[in-house]
C-alpha cells in the first residue's frame, strides 16, 4: 500500500514481535498501552480508502494474551456487566496522562485511544483488539485465540484484504463497511455553478462552520436556545448557564458566608417538600444523566442523586446541610449559581409557604448581609413573594468586559414546551405510569398529581397536552431510544437474578432465544378523528399492528393505522419489525435465535424475504406464520394418506384430543417464498359455534396451514405445530393493552395518539419489568387487572417519625407480604451500568 507499507494491522505476541499480514515482522518495544499506541501510529500500519470520498482507516493492533498480559491488561475482565477496564486501571490512567483519550464505550475488548483533530491537523486513533476479552466472537471467528499470532495475523489480513480491516462486531464492522463502501453524499455547487454531489462534511465541520457563521452578538442567544434542548448533558448545561449568568453580572459571595448559611440551615426543613426540593437541585446541579427519566421508575437515580436520594431523602438525619452543599459543589460554584440556588430555596415553588418563606430569609440574611449580600423582596407570583439576592451595601459586582462563547454540543430534540417547569420526559413517564395503573384519559393524571409525596409534582392537564401535541417524528423516535436504553437496563438486572430473559414455552417444552408476536386489532372510535375509517367488520376507528415478546410480555412496537389498513401489508410489517428489534439490546438482538409468529396476515412474500434477509445483518431470525388454504392446498390435503397424520399435543406437552397433524411440504408449490420454507397443516374436530369454511364442512374437520423455515431436525411435527398455536397469547397481550391505553385514543389529530400508543406500550413494559423483576408465584405471570387490584391500588398512608419516611400498609391486606417484599426487591436492584 501506497501511504500503509506495515499493512492494516498487527499481532502482537507476547515476545514484543508484532506480526503483519504478509508474514513479516516488526519489533514492538512498547511496554505500556500508551507507548503502543505511539508505535502503532509510526509504524505505517493503516488501510487505504475505499472510497475516495471515504476516509482511511486506523491502524489495528490486536493484542494475545501473552501481549495483554506483558503491557499490565489483565486476562480477563472482572466487570462483566460494563465489560471494559475501570477508570482508575493502570492502563487507562496512563493513556490519559499521555494526553489520549477513549471514546465513551472505554477500555474494552474493542478499544479507540484517540487525540481529538485539531484544524488543519491529521487524524490520529489507533484501534485495539483484546483476545483474550472476546474481541472476535467465536461464534464468527472459532478458534481464532487459540491460533499462533502469525496465523491470526494471515487470516485477518485475507479479511482486510477482501473486506476491511475489522472494526469491532459484526453490526459495528458492516455498518463502517456501508460508509466506507458508499460515504453519504448531498448536493453541492461546482466551480460553474451546476448541482453535483459532494461529499458530508463531519460534525466537526459542520458544528465549526455554523459557529464561524454566526455573528459574535448572536452567540448568547444560539446558547440559550442550546439550554432549552430536553436531552442536553447536565454538564454542558452547566457550562453555558456559567457563561450566560456571567454576562449579567453577579454578585460575589464569599465563601465563608456560604458556609455560614449552609451551617445555619437545618436540612429537615429543606427536604420537607421533597419532590420541590429535588427538581430544585436537578435543575441546578449536575446528579444524574437519565433525560427520560426512566431511571424514576425503573430504582434509585445514579451518582450524586443516588447519594442524595440515600442520605437526604430516605434518611434526612445522614446528612447534614453543609454536608449537602459540599458534596454538590456548592461552595466552589460561580457567585451567580449560588446565588439561583439561594433564590430558589426560598422560592414558592419549593417552600409554598409565605411564614416560612420568610423564616428561611431571615436565617441566610443573618450571615449574608456580613458580605454586603442579601435576599431582597422583589415582587410577587401567585401570592407568595419572590426574593432575589442583590447587592446591600458595597459587595462587589462582577462583569466580564468580553464573551467568548461556543459549545460543540448539537441541539438533538424538540424545545421544552414555553411557559412550564416540567420537562417533556418527565410527563411522559408520568403519562405512562397513569397508563399502567390504568388511567384512560389525560383527566387521570389528578391521581397522581394528589400524591405529591409519592410521585412529585406532576404536570396539569393543558401542560400534558401541550406536551403530546409537540411530539414530531424525531421526539417520538428519542421516546423509542428511551424505551430500548431502559429496557437494557432491565434486562441487564434481570440476568443478574435470574441468570437469564425467561424462555418462551409451547408444548411442555422451553422454546430457545426469543419469540416475537405480530398482530393487528381493531380500535373502534366513538367520534370523528385523523384517518379514522371504515374497518373490515363494519366498525369505524382505527387498525393498529402491534409486537409482543412472548418470553417476557413487553410491547416492543406499534403502528397506529386508519381502521381500512389492509392485514396483510408487507411494508407494515417490517416497520413493526424493525421497530421490535430495534428495542432489542444488542447483546440479544445478535446472535440469540428469534422467532417470528404471526398469523396468515403475516405471510406476505416480501415480509417473509425481509426476515430471511435479517440474517445478512447478524440476527438469527425464523418464521413461523400461517397460511391461507388455498385450492392447490385442498388438493393436497386430500391426498394425504392417514398413516402420515401425527396426534397433535397440547400446551401443556399431552396429546390433544381429536387433532392431528402433517406436512405438505413438496406437494404445495411454493416458488415465490423464501428457499427450504415448510408447509404444515392441522386438522381439528371443530368445537361447538366454530366458524368454518365449506371445505371444513365437506370434510368434517377443520384445518389450519402454516408456513415455517425452521429446518428438519430442530423439532418434531407436532412441536411446531403447537409452537405456531402459541402465537394466540398474542391475542391476550392486546386484551390488556387495551386496558392499558391503546384501548381509547384521546386527541382527534393522528399524531396525538401515535405518542399516546407510545407511551401505552410503555405502561406495558413497566407493568412487564414489574413482573420480571420484583414479583414471584402466582402474581410474576399476573395480569395488568389482578396488579392493579392486589398491589397498585392497595390502601397505604405515608407517615414520618424518627427523621424517616414510613409507608404504612394495612395490616388486614391480603397482599401485604408480596407488596413490601417487591419493595425490598426494588430497593436490592443493581443499577448495572450501560
Amino acid at each position: 500500500m501506497r501511504g500503509f507499507p506495515a499493512g492494516p494491522l498487527a499481532v502482537l505476541d507476547g515476545a514484543g514481535t508484532a506480526h503483519l499480514t504478509d508474514g513479516w515482522t516488526l519489533d514492538c518495544p512498547a511496554a505500556t498501552v500508551a507507548q503502543l499506541v505511539e508505535w502503532a501510529l509510526s509504524a505505517g500500519l493503516g488501510q487505504e480508502r475505499l472510497h475516495r470520498a471515504g476516509r482511511d482507516a486506523d491502524p489495528l493492533v490486536v493484542l494475545t494474551a501473552a501481549a495483554a498480559e506483558r503491557l499490565g491488561l489483565p486476562g480477563e475482565l472482572a466487570d462483566r456487566r460494563c465489560l471494559r477496564l475501570p477508570d482508575d486501571h493502570q492502563a487507562v490512567r496512563d493513556v490519559t496522562a499521555a494526553g489520549w483519550q477513549l471514546t465513551k464505550r472505554g477500555f474494552g475488548s474493542w478499544a479507540r485511544v484517540y487525540r481529538p483533530v485539531e484544524a488543519g491537523g491529521q487524524r490520529q486513533c489507533v484501534q485495539l483488539a483484546v483476545l483474550p476479552w472476546g474481541a472476535l466472537d467465536a461464534r464468527s471467528w472459532p478458534g481464532m485465540d487459540q491460533l499462533p499470532a502469525a496465523d491470526i495475523a494471515r487470516v485477518l489480513g485475507t479479511y482486510a484484504t477482501r473486506v476491511l480491516t475489522p472494526r469491532g462486531s459484526t453490526a459495528v464492522s458492516g455498518l463502517e463497511l456501508m460508509t466506507a463502501l458508499r460515504p453519504p453524499t448531498r448536493a453541492v455547487r461546482d466551480a460553474n455553478g451546476a448541482w453535483t454531489s459532494g461529499t458530508v462534511p463531519d460534525k466537526w465541520e459542520r458544528v465549526q462552520s455554523s459557529l464561524e457563521a454566526l455573528p459574535d452578538t448572536d452567540l448568547p442567544m444560539m446558547a440559550e436556545r442550546v439550554l432549552l434542548q430536553e436531552r442536553i448533558d447536565a454538564t454542558i448545561r452547566n457550562a453555558i448557564q456559567d457563561v450566560l449568568w456571567a454576562r449579567q453580572g453577579t454578585v460575589e459571595i464569599l465563601k465563608k458566608a456560604r458556609r455560614e448559611v449552609a451551617r445555619a440551615l437545618d436540612i429537615v426543613d429543606l427536604v420537607h417538600g421533597a419532590g420541590r426540593f429535588r427538581d430544585l437541585l436537578d435543575r441546578l446541579w449536575v446528579l444524574h444523566d437519565d433525560p427520560f427519566e426512566f431511571g424514576r421508575i425503573l430504582g434509585a437515580p445514579t451518582g450524586l442523586g443516588r447519594e442524595i436520594d440515600q442520605h437526604v431523602f430516605r434518611n434526612p438525619g445522614d446528612w447534614s446541610t453543609e454536608a449537602l452543599f459540599e458534596n454538590l459543589g456548592a461552595f466552589e460554584a460561580g457567585d451567580a449559581r449560588f446565588a439561583r440556588f439561594l433564590e430558589g430555596l426560598v422560592s414558592p415553588d419549593v417552600v409554598p409557604d409565605e411564614p416560612a418563606q420568610r423564616r428561611f430569609v431571615d436565617t441566610i440574611n443573618t450571615h449574608l448581609r456580613a458580605v454586603a449580600v442579601e435576599l431582597r423582596e422583589t415582587g410577587e407570583d401567585g401570592g407568595y413573594p419572590i426574593f432575589q439576592v442583590v447587592a446591600s451595601g458595597l459587595a462587589r459586582t462582577r462583569r466580564p468586559k468580553n464573551l467568548v462563547f461556543a459549545s460543540l454540543a448539537k441541539p438533538d430534540i424538540q424545545l421544552r414546551p414555553r411557559g412550564t417547569g416540567h420537562a417533556p420526559g418527565r410527563i411522559a413517564v408520568d403519562l405512562a405510569v397513569m397508563l399502567a395503573d390504568g388511567g384512560e384519559a389525560i383527566a387521570d393524571l389528578a391521581l397522581l398529581r394528589d400524591q405529591a409525596e409519592v410521585f412529585g409534582p406532576v404536570a396539569s392537564n393543558p401542560t400534558a397536552w401541550r406536551m403530546l401535541a409537540g411530539i414530531d417524528p424525531a421526539a417520538l423516535g428519542a421516546l423509542r431510544a428511551a424505551r430500548a436504553t431502559a429496557r437494557a437496563v432491565a434486562w441487564l438486572q434481570a440476568e443478574e437474578k435470574r441468570e437469564e430473559i425467561p424462555a418462551s414455552r409451547a408444548g411442555g417444552r422451553e422454546l430457545p432465544g426469543l419469540v416475537l408476536d405480530i398482530d393487528a386489532t381493531l380500535v373502534t372510535c366513538h367520534s370523528e378523528k385523523e384517518h379514522a375509517a371504515p374497518t373490515y367488520k363494519h366498525g369505524f376507528g382505527y387498525h393498529p399492528l402491534l409486537c409482543f415478546l412472548d418470553n417476557t410480555g413487553e410491547a416492543l412496537a406499534g403502528l397506529l393505522r386508519p381502521g381500512n389498513a389492509a392485514a396483510n401489508t408487507a411494508e407494515d410489517h417490517i416497520t413493526v419489525l424493525d421497530a421490535a428489534l430495534a428495542q432489542l439490546p444488542d447483546a440479544h438482538r445478535h446472535g440469540t435465535n428469534i422467532l417470528i409468529r404471526a398469523d396468515s396476515a403475516g405471510s406476505a412474500k416480501a415480509f417473509l424475504a425481509h426476515i430471511r434477509a435479517l440474517r445478512s445483518r447478524g440476527i438469527h431470525t425464523s418464521f413461523s406464520v400461517g397460511w391461507s388454504i388455498t385450492e392447490p392446498v385442498r388438493r393436497a390435503i386430500r391426498q394425504l394418506p392417514d398413516q402420515v397424520w401425527h396426534p397433535a399435543l397440547e400446551q401443556d406437552g399431552t396429546l390433544r384430543q381429536g387433532a392431528q397433524v402433517a406436512e405438505l411440504t413438496g406437494l404445495v408449490d411454493l416458488p415465490v417464498l423464501p428457499e427450504n420454507t415448510r408447509i404444515i397443516v392441522r386438522r381439528e374436530r371443530p368445537h361447538p359455534g366454530a366458524q368454518l369454511s365449506l371445505f371444513d364442512l365437506d370434510e368434517g374437520m377443520r384445518h389450519q396451514v402454516f408456513l415455517t423455515d425452521t429446518p428438519y431436525g430442530e423439532g418434531s411435527l407436532q412441536h411446531l405445530e403447537v409452537r405456531h398455536r402459541a402465537h394466540a397469547r398474542v391475542e391476550d397481550r392486546i386484551r390488556c393493552g387495551k386496558t392499558t391505553g391503546f384501548g381509547r385514543f384521546p386527541s382527534r389529530h393522528f399524531h396525538v395518539n401515535q405518542a399516546w400508543l407510545e407511551l401505552s406500550l410503555t405502561a406495558l413494559d413497566l407493568l412487564a419489568w414489574t413482573r420480571l423483576l420484583l414479583l414471584e408465584g402466582e402474581l410474576a405471570a399476573a395480569e395488568p387487572k389482578k396488579l392493579r387490584y392486589r398491589l397498585l391500588h392497595a390502601a397505604a398512608r405515608i407517615t414520618r417519625g424518627g427523621r424517616r419516611i414510613h409507608l404504612r400498609i394495612a395490616a388486614t391486606w391480603p397482599w401485604r407480604n408480596e407488596l413490601t417484599s417487591a419493595f425490598a426487591r426494588l430497593a436490592a436492584l443493581p443499577r448495572p451500568a450501560t
